[in-house]
């Protein structure tokens, strides 16, 4: 279950988080798939700007997001009056056939960066930001302890030491960028077709 607590904004706080609002605090991350089409320019791909229901390229044609790739209802930002707080960033790649290993090279040759639009607050290796998922796909099946699981993940990743809060109604996006050893291989059969990334943290949402 979920923890959840109950605070009261100040009134100093910025207007964007609503001033004198009681707030619950709920963990609830929030994820976006990146679909990557059989062609790329300016080696890029960018995450959080299409919503549930809109339709994006994807190899061969097109798709319509559903909660299965996100949970953003609006390009861009979170649906009012919600705030979020993240506490770390992970990713993993997807191929034709699964989720890719953690181990695979793709991880070490693509960076992954997270901004306020337009300021950039955060960047990483994707090789030091893999999702746990990504990990466990490289144990035979073994069941695991949530320790052992949360031991692996401690092991890739690493809580900011100051979260970054996104505010009420507040632009923000990820951007992949791909080297130029993956561009020679981006349509290799090998190669991923989408990018998960979860911005992991709590969510404010208003009591009313």
């Amino acid at each position: 279950m979920s923890e959840a607590r109950m605070r009261e904004v100040p009134m100093e706080a910025n207007e964007q988080r609503g001033e004198g609002i009681q707030m619950q605090e709920i963990w609830q991350p929030i994820y976006d798939t990146i679909y990557l089409p059989e062609s790329i320019s300016h080696r890029t791909a960018r995450g959080f700007v299409y919503p549930m229901g809109q339709q994006v390229h994807v190899r061969n044609g097109f798709h319509v997001k559903t909660d299965q790739d996100t949970n953003l209802v609006h390009p861009t930002m979170l649906d009012a009056p919600k705030s979020f707080r993240i506490d770390w960033i992970d990713a993993y790649f997807v191929d034709d056939q699964d989720i890719m290993h953690a181990k695979s090279r793709w991880y070490a040759e693509t960076v992954l960066r997270f901004s306020l639009l337009p300021k950039q607050m955060w960047e990483s290796p994707l090789a030091k930001c893999v999702a746990p998922v990504a990990i466990l796909r490289q144990i035979n099946d073994d069941l695991l302890s949530r320790e052992d699981i949360e031991s692996l993940a401690g092991t890739f990743t690493s809580k900011f030491q100051k979260p970054i809060e996104i505010l009420q109604q507040q632009a923000f996006s990820v951007e992949a960028e791909f080297s130029e050893w993956a561009m020679k291989r981006w349509t290799d059969r090998t190669s991923p077709v989408k990018l998960v990334v979860t911005l992991n943290g709590e969510m404010s949402i208003p009591v009313y």
